[in-house]
C-alpha cells in the first residue's frame, strides 16, 4: 500500500488502519499506479492453476484478483489491517454460480469449468500470522506483499515468520522502494529520530540497492533469490511533489523518462509543500521547526549531483523460494 498523504507516515497500527479506511473507496482509482503494479505482479509471480495464495497487506484485493484473472487459483487468503480496504476487497468476490436445473438426460459438457476458489479476507496484523486460526503452515504456494514491506517495523523478523506458511518450493514475492524513489519521505524518515518524531515502519537507510533486499531474503532463509529493479513509475502516490519548481523528465530522455528533477536550491520550497499534509504537523509546528527545516534541506542538498536532485520512481522486486525439505 502506497500513499500520497503523509498522514500515514506517522503513528502505529491504528494510524495505518485509519489512514487506509479513509481512502478505501477511491484507492483503486485515485491513481493508475496501484492497478498497474498489480498487473505487473502477474509477471513477477507467474501464477499457475490450482495454486494457493496468501496475500499480505492485501488492501482492496488488487493483486489477488489480478492473479486470479490469469490463472485459476484454488485459494486466495488476504490479510490486511484496514477494515475499510477489506470491505472493498470482499465486494469484489464473485458470486457462486447458480445451480443448473436437473435434466432427465443431462448431456455432460465437453469440459468442466474450474472449481470456484476459496476467497477469504481477514483483518489482522500481518506480522502475527500465528494467531489466525484458519492459517496453517506449509499450505501456500505463493505469498505476496505489495507496496507494504517497507512499512513494517522489523522486516527481517516478519519475513522469517512468513516462510513456514509456504509449501516446500513455494515462493514469496515482494517489493521495496528504490533508494532514489520517494526521496522526500526518505529524508523525513532519516532525520525523524533526531526530533523524537514517530515514523511508521523502519528507516530506509538499509536499502542501498538490489543487494540489500537480496541479502535480507537470504538471511531470512529463502533460496533461489532473484532481485531486480523495475522501470520508473510516473505516478507513485508518495512521489516527492514538484512544488512548482521541479520538472518531469521527458519522453526523449530514455530510461529516465518519468523521473523528477529539481535544482538543488529548491529544497526549501519542496519542504514547505511536503509539511502542508495533515499528518505532518509535528514537522511544521512547535519548538525547533526552523532546525527541522534546516536539517531536511541539508539532507536534500546531499542528494544533489552537478546541482540537480533527481528522483526515480522505481521499485526493487524480490522473489525467493522456501527450500524443498
Amino acid at each position: 500500500m502506497t500513499t500520497t498523504n503523509t498522514n500515514v507516515f506517522q503513528g502505529g497500527e491504528n494510524a495505518i488502519a485509519n489512514h487506509y479506511d479513509g481512502r478505501a473507496e477511491k484507492y483503486d482509482t485515485h491513481t493508475t499506479f496501484h492497478a498497474t503494479l498489480a498487473r505487473e505482479y502477474v509477471g513477477f509471480v507467474e501464477p499457475r492453476e490450482g495454486e494457493r495464495l496468501l496475500d499480505l497487506a492485501c488492501g482492496t484485493g488488487l493483486v489477488g484478483f489480478e492473479l486470479l484473472s490469469h490463472a485459476p487459483l484454488s485459494a486466495i487468503h488476504g490479510i490486511d489491517i484496514s477494515p475499510g480496504m477489506l470491505s472493498i476487497a470482499r465486494s469484489k468476490i464473485p458470486p457462486a454460480p447458480a445451480p443448473k436445473p436437473l435434466l432427465h438426460h443431462p448431456i455432460p459438457p465437453p469440459t468442466s469449468p474450474p472449481p470456484q476458489p476459496e476467497i477469504i479476507f481477514t483483518q489482522h496484523d500481518i506480522t502475527d500470522l500465528s494467531s489466525i486460526p484458519f492459517l496453517s503452515e506449509s499450505t501456500y504456494d505463493i505469498i505476496t506483499i505489495c507496496s507494504a514491506f517497507i512499512l513494517l517495523p522489523s522486516p527481517l523478523h516478519a519475513l522469517k515468520s512468513w516462510i513456514p506458511y509456504l509449501k516446500p518450493g513455494g515462493r514469496i514475492v515482494l517489493d521495496i522502494p528504490h533508494p532514489k524513489s520517494m526521496i522526500g519521505l526518505g529524508i523525513f524518515a532519516k532525520i525523524a529520530r533526531e526530533f523524537d518524531i514517530p515514523v511508521m515502519g523502519t528507516s530506509r537507510e538499509w536499502i542501498k540497492g538490489t543487494e540489500s533486499l537480496e541479502g535480507m531474503m537470504r538471511d531470512a532463509g529463502l533460496e533461489r533469490v532473484n532481485v531486480w529493479e523495475t522501470r520508473i513509475y510516473r505516478d507513485i502516490p508518495a512521489a516527492t511533489p514538484l512544488a512548482e519548481c521541479g520538472r518531469m523528465v521527458g519522453e526523449d530522455e530514455g530510461e529516465l523518462k518519468g523521473a523528477r528533477e529539481w535544482d538543488v536550491q529548491a529544497g526549501e520550497r519542496v519542504w514547505e509543500e511536503m509539511v502542508k499534509g495533515e499528518g505532518m504537523w509535528r514537522w511544521r509546528e512547535g519548538e525547533g521547526t526552523e532546525k527541522k527545516r534546516r536539517r531536511w534541506v541539508e539532507e536534500w542538498e546531499k542528494l544533489a549531483t552537478e546541482g540537480k536532485v533527481r528522483e526515480e520512481g522505481r521499485l526493487i522486486v524480490g522473489v525467493g523460494y522456501r527450500g524443498v525439505e
